[in-house]
């Protein structure tokens, strides 16, 4: 497998960034009071930060290996707003709606659930609620459509070629879960088989999981009754290519939406791996490739570095490269930025020109979509 599989996806972002009663009627989840945020007592330092979450050009929140952090000066410095855990954390995600609302999917060492932390105010305090029912060793995103109403898909067992999941659901906030459906339940409709990356939701019933098959094939689910079933949704392939695809979830705006796509192998012939856009135009019934004007000339955008801001408009980086790319045109062709920095693996802009990017030790800014970027000399407390 290709190496810029192993990273699941983090930033097709969307100002959105898996269940009910569980399948087996065991209890799904346990909660406790809000946790506070110590006051921070170490000298200011400097961890890499590996999401970002702008929100506008002062607010925005980031996440590191082991923390969440806030700023309020366009990233300048970061305030540790990371919630007390029982242990040592070994995984951590965040999605954050506005400045006082977030919520992390967290995994501590030696344990098999998983931990979802709640704030309302901008990370002061946090709750937890614990989710299990079958052992739990790592979580994906939290997926909210609303302030009230999200979705989270955990992982349990993997091997080479399949997962297990089980896909949890709030209807409150993140204060209550329960838990829909998993692989183990053939009821379900989800299969072990495929290696799962995420899921995004339309509105309260409509969703789709994505991920990738050892096949090769495009591994696309549907649910239509808040994930408690699915059913494989057909997606068409490029015909007489030889590639490998891989799903991630898709971005819906109305009845349209963009579902990026990584494919690898065979292109008119030539070896080629990139980025390819499928488009609805109904809501996520059927979805169509939308191919290059140049034929073969896939843009080699890393999934985990597209950041889509609307139907139109998307940034991407070359996952080796120094190169940044642009649409405006929803991805029929691609403008070429040359960045002389580095590799982006993290991207996050608050409209067309005010942007932000992170590669493996630095914060960098642009205020002219993209052209120039500046060097942040960021601190943490």
């Amino acid at each position: 497998m290709n190496r810029h599989y192993k990273r699941y996806i983090t930033c097709i972002l969307l100002l959105l960034s898996c269940a009910l009663v569980g399948c087996n009627g065991l209890p799904s989840m346990e909660s406790s009071a809000s946790t506070p945020t110590p006051s921070p007592t170490l000298p200011p330092r400097r961890d890499p930060l590996l999401v970002l979450r702008m929100l506008n050009k002062t607010n925005g929140w980031a996440v590191t290996e082991r923390s969440v952090v806030r700023t309020v000066n366009g990233g300048q410095s970061w305030h540790d707003v990371t919630p007390n855990t029982p242990g040592r954390i070994v995984l951590l995600r965040g999605a954050f709606r506005d400045e006082l609302r977030g919520w992390l999917s967290v995994v501590l060492q030696n344990e098999q659930k998983v931990h979802v932390y709640r704030t309302v105010d901008g990370g002061q305090s946090w709750q937890d609620s614990v989710l299990s029912g079958l052992p739990l060793h790592g979580a994906m995103t939290p997926h909210f459509i609303n302030l009230d109403e999200g979705w989270l898909e955990c992982t349990g067992a993997s091997d080479a070629g399949s997962m297990v999941v089980a896909l949890f659901h709030t209807r409150d906030g993140g204060e209550h879960w329960e838990k829909l459906a998993t692989t183990e339940d053939p009821a379900s409709g989800l299969p072990r088989r495929g290696v799962k990356n995420g899921l995004t939701f339309k509105d309260a019933t409509t969703g789709w999981a994505t991920g990738s098959e050892p096949s090769g094939a495009p591994w696309l689910y549907k649910t239509t009754d808040q994930g408690k079933t699915w059913k494989r949704q057909s997606l068409p392939t490029l015909e007489g290519q030889q590639l490998a695809y891989r799903t991630t979830p898709p971005i819906l705006i109305g009845d349209y939406g963009m579902m990026p796509v990584y494919v690898q192998g065979k292109l008119d012939g030539k070896p080629t791996e990139g980025t390819l856009l499928y488009k609805t135009y109904d809501g996520g019934e059927t979805w169509q490739p939308d191919y290059p004007q140049e034929p073969g000339a896939l843009v080699r955008e890393s999934l985990e570095n597209l950041y889509i801001v609307d139907a139109q408009h998307a940034w991407g980086s070359d996952p080796e490269g120094q190169t940044m790319y642009f649409t405006d045109n929803a991805g029929k062709s691609w403008k070429k930025i040359s960045t002389n920095i580095g590799h982006f693996r993290a991207l996050s802009f608050v409209d067309m020109q005010n942007g932000w990017a992170v590669d493996a030790s630095s914060l960098y800014v642009t205020a002219d979509g993209g052209s120039h970027w500046r060097k942040v000399t960021y601190s943490i407390r």
